[in-house]
């Protein structure tokens, strides 16, 4: 098994990211690296549970609405806590936020029985690659700030911002692409239950389908953001050096720091 999510349960999406081959004789190292969902819930039995982990650093992903909506939550004392906030992008999420506040009900059922909603997924994975280089690339320099590690990352639901930072990462590492898709889609088995609960509520005479697509990630996803690699950098190491800014020696301390032997 490549992750675990320790039995957290006032944090959704909670897993550990290791074990994973990571090229030759490498792997993923375990217990320095964890992802999940927002904190503003959490419990002090799991607040405990986190201070057990040896956290150090926590970077967050959401923005000013995300705050709003959710709340901060707690951490543990000491954890040096890094906000990344990534609003929605021009394309992508802002499409989606923009269809669920118009004033427009019918507009919006429309578009959804349209089939819209994966397509405007896939833009947003692709605006995450394109238009958050600053953030995802000040991220791993705060991984590799001495002292940074065990760090958890996270977001609202802890499957798209968080997503492509996890999956950049692994793949960073040497890890895969088939087990980097494979990691990415486990967000739907970790939110199965938050996701059944949002289906429920599905306002009357709307097809829960039409909604789904919001709620889990899909493979297609996945493969967008990593086609957008190709297309706006042409490749993951020019995406690395010249998209993120990080150099060799960067990506060599992350692989020392987060791989070990196989």
């Amino acid at each position: 098994m490549t992750e675990s999510n320790l039995g957290l349960t006032s944090i959704g999406n909670f897993r550990e990211i290791g074990g994973f081959p990571a090229g030759r004789d490498r792997r993923v190292r375990r217990g320095v690296l964890y992802r999940s969902g927002h904190l503003a819930a959490v419990t002090r039995e799991d607040l405990d549970r986190l201070e057990s982990l040896g956290i150090r650093t926590i970077i967050d992903f959401r923005n000013r609405r995300d705050l709003d909506d959710e709340g901060d939550g707690r951490v543990p004392a000491g954890v040096r806590r890094v906000r990344l906030p990534m609003g929605d992008p021009a394309r992508g999420l802002g499409d989606v936020r923009a269809l669920f506040s118009d004033s427009d009900p019918g507009r919006l059922r429309d578009e959804l029985a349209r089939g819209r909603a994966v397509e405007m997924m896939r833009v947003a994975a692709e605006a995450l690659v394109v238009e958050r280089t600053a953030e995802y690339g000040e991220m791993v320099r705060e991984l590799l700030r001495p002292g940074a590690l065990p760090a958890l990352l996270h977001c609202s639901a802890g499957k798209d911002r968080t997503g492509w930072a996890a999956s950049l990462l692994l793949l960073a590492l040497g890890v895969g692409r088939e087990q980097v898709i494979e990691h990415y889609v486990r967000s739907n088995v970790h939110r199965a239950a938050e996701n059944r609960l949002a289906l429920e509520r599905v306002r009357e005479g709307w097809d829960p389908e039409w909604i789904r697509p919001f709620l889990e990630v899909r493979p297609t996803y996945a493969e967008a953001s990593l086609r957008a690699v190709e297309e706006e950098f042409g490749g993951f190491d020019a995406y690395l050096r010249d998209g993120l800014g990080l150099s060799g020696e960067d990506l060599d301390t992350l692989r020392e720091r987060l791989t070990e032997p196989a």
